[in-house]
């Protein structure tokens, strides 16, 4: 659960960047409390896709599990016109306990909640054998899913398609606002975010601000950081919405 706001007073030159947020915008309000000038970059630009029904009836998604990786993939789901109709079958995990609200949303209780991701949790035995259909996001390569393996009788349903927004993600006031920052903590749930927010930050130069922090949703999305570029790095205990809030909060002690 959110902690509460604590309305501290924004404190000279504190700036974070938030890369593409949802809607909620959980972690901005969160750091806005804490007294931080938050920045939103839009790094991507979501194009919702129409897809086919992955089985012949509705009811057939019974046999197999529905893995959705976000909640950017639990809305593209829930647009598509079958959507309605398979509900009833759809027998869902789901990485984390944002993902699980956005799904019961739209009526589906989660069969299964993978609380270390799906990387790290193992699925369970009644499910393992079973076939899977990943619902995501058509720009990925395979080795950049969220699922590590996807057997020969899985099935990956592009819902949606992000690409890299054109021009700056930030105005020329937030540029500003980041060069002088001290610190700059960024924020980045996902390795794309990293790699292409970093790689901006990259092309101030000598303007890129110091101390630069780097709060990574998983160990292993700042693997993926410039090695030497970031002052420090912190991951949550547990790469869900609920740890990331309680490390931004103990980033304060």
């Amino acid at each position: 659960m959110q902690p509460p706001p604590v309305n501290r007073p924004q404190r000279q030159g504190r700036v974070a960047l938030v890369c593409d947020e949802p809607a909620s915008g959980v972690y901005s309000r969160c750091l806005t409390d804490l007294g931080w000038t938050v920045i939103q970059a839009r790094l991507f630009k979501t194009h919702s896709l129409n897809a086919p029904l992955p089985v012949p009836q509705p009811s057939d998604l019974r046999q197999a599990v529905a893995v959705l990786p976000s909640v950017r993939a639990v809305e593209a789901l829930a647009r598509q016109s079958w959507f309605e109709a398979a509900k009833p079958s759809l027998r869902a995990v789901v990485p984390g306990p944002q993902t699980a609200l956005a799904l019961r949303a739209q009526g589906v209780e989660p069969t299964w909640i993978a609380t270390r991701g799906f990387r790290h949790s193992p699925f369970p035995p009644a499910l393992l054998d079973a076939p899977k259909v990943y619902f995501g996001d058509a720009s990925l390569r395979p080795q950049q899913l969220s699922l590590p393996r996807l057997g020969a009788a899985d099935q990956l349903v592009p819902l949606y398609r992000q690409e890299p927004q054109r021009g700056s993600p930030w105005s020329a006031r937030d540029a500003r606002q980041i060069m002088g920052a001290r610190p700059l903590l960024m924020l980045a749930n996902s390795r794309r975010q990293l790699m292409t927010a970093q790689a901006r930050l990259r092309m101030l130069g000598s303007k890129a601000p110091r101390p630069r922090w780097l709060v990574a949703l998983s160990p292993a999305i700042a693997m993926y950081r410039h090695r030497g570029f970031w002052d420090a790095t912190y991951a949550p205990a547990l790469p869900n919405r609920d740890s990331m809030l309680e490390l931004l909060a103990a980033l304060e002690g």
